[in-house]
């Protein structure tokens, strides 16, 4: 009988420590997630705050923050607009504007599904 029970006494043992482990996995994993999800909100951010040059930028009629300077003396703008074929960049009005952008960024997540 007492190989039995010394049988027993393992057998909970090895499930206790196999129920820790599983609890450190199970909190490791969740920790896992956590950072990944931070990561991605990191990076959208890093997406939404870096300026791209304008060649890069999408021409299919596409909501854009565009970056531009209307004259030398005056500091950049940021204005929202797209590219609308023949009319080249226009801004949200559909007017052309009046020189070129040199950048743009896309739209905050929000704000390109039309929630903001």
């Amino acid at each position: 009988m007492t190989d039995a029970l010394d049988l027993i006494t393992v057998g909970l043992a090895n499930a206790e420590a196999v129920a820790a482990h599983e609890a450190r996995s199970a909190e490791w994993l969740s920790g896992y997630r956590a950072a990944l999800k931070g990561l991605k909100t990191n990076y959208q951010a890093l997406q939404i705050t870096s300026r791209r040059p304008i060649e890069t930028a999408p021409k299919d009629g596409t909501r854009l923050l565009l970056i531009w300077k209307p004259f030398s003396w005056v500091s950049e703008h940021v204005e929202l607009g797209k590219w609308k074929g023949d009319l080249g960049w226009c801004n949200t009005y559909g007017h052309p504007f009046s020189s070129p952008p040199a950048f743009w960024m896309p739209l905050p997540v929000a704000a390109a599904e039309g929630r903001a």
